[in-house]
């Protein structure tokens, strides 16, 4: 095909290059300035969106400790009571943990439910005429895994500081600082 395509000037033009590139390559081949036809910038522009979609996802990481930290100084009492009856502060923070994993998990599982709703009455309006979306298991897959992982980390820091609480600290419902 490029050996039948009019260049005007022929000594002037050094290099005709085509890609056959599918639309998502062709776009990211123009953003990333990538003219060679082994490298499509694809690489480049994949690892821009993945930073910043960890990026997004740690604005929600530091909401959820701020919450989870509140949530956890609600239940003083309960803390200090328990370390009163001798629970270690691996056990509370075990407990905290296991709570956050199955509201992770909990989370995790209605964000299913919500996007095959949205896919079935997506799929059911024909508004993509010959289109049909279906749940990816493997981009479901990663999801839980950062669910759990973000998770754990909203929940590592609230539970450490609280299982280090003095017993009478945590029954009077203070956090342990200056009175």
């Amino acid at each position: 095909m490029m050996r039948r395509v009019e260049v005007p000037d022929p000594k002037a033009v050094k290099k005709l290059s085509a890609h056959a590139d599918p639309a998502l390559a062709s776009i990211t081949r123009q953003l990333t300035n990538h003219v060679t036809t082994e490298d499509d910038g694809m690489g480049v522009f994949l690892l821009g969106c993945t930073v910043l979609g960890l990026l997004f996802m740690l604005l929600p990481a530091l909401n959820l400790v701020n919450l989870n930290v509140t949530r956890i100084l609600e239940r003083s009492s309960e803390i200090g009571v328990r370390k009163a009856f001798g629970a270690s502060g691996g056990a509370l923070v075990g407990q905290f943990l296991v709570e956050n994993l199955v509201l992770a998990g909990v989370g995790g599982l209605l964000g299913l439910g919500l996007a095959a709703g949205a896919l079935y009455l997506l799929n059911g309006s024909h508004f993509i005429a010959y289109s049909h979306f279906g749940l990816n298991w493997w981009a479901f897959g990663w999801g839980m895994g950062l669910a759990v992982v973000f998770g754990l980390m909203s929940g590592v820091y609230p539970a450490w500081k609280m299982s280090r609480l003095h017993p009478m600290d945590a029954l009077r419902g203070s956090s342990g600082g200056p009175q």
